[in-house]
C-alpha cells in the first residue's frame, strides 16, 4: 500500500465516505467536509499512523493531500540522507 493510498484510507474513516478518491492535489475545497476540525483530526491521524509529528508550522500550511505527502517523505528520511 502506498504513502498515498494509507491517506486515502484515513481520509475515507475520517470523513465516513468509503468511496472517496484522492490525488496529491486533493484540497479542503474537493471535500466539503474538509473543515479545521476535520484538518486537524487528519493532521493527528497521518502524524499517528506514520509515527511523525508536524510542527505547528508544517500544519499550518498544509492545504492539500500533497503537502500532507511531502511532509511524511521528509520526516521518514534517514538520517545519512538529510
Amino acid at each position: 500500500m502506498t504513502d498515498l493510498e494509507k491517506i486515502q484510507c484515513i481520509m475515507r474513516d475520517i470523513f465516513d465516505d468509503e468511496t472517496l478518491e484522492i490525488d496529491e492535489s486533493t484540497s479542503a475545497e474537493d471535500i466539503a467536509e474538509w473543515d479545521s476540525f476535520s484538518n486537524i483530526q487528519l493532521i493527528a491521524a497521518a502524524e499517528q499512523h506514520f509515527a511523525v509529528k508536524f510542527t505547528t508550522q508544517e500544519a499550518i500550511h498544509i492545504r492539500t493531500v500533497g503537502d500532507i505527502l511531502n511532509l511524511i517523505r521528509q520526516k521518514k528520511l534517514p538520517v545519512d540522507k538529510l
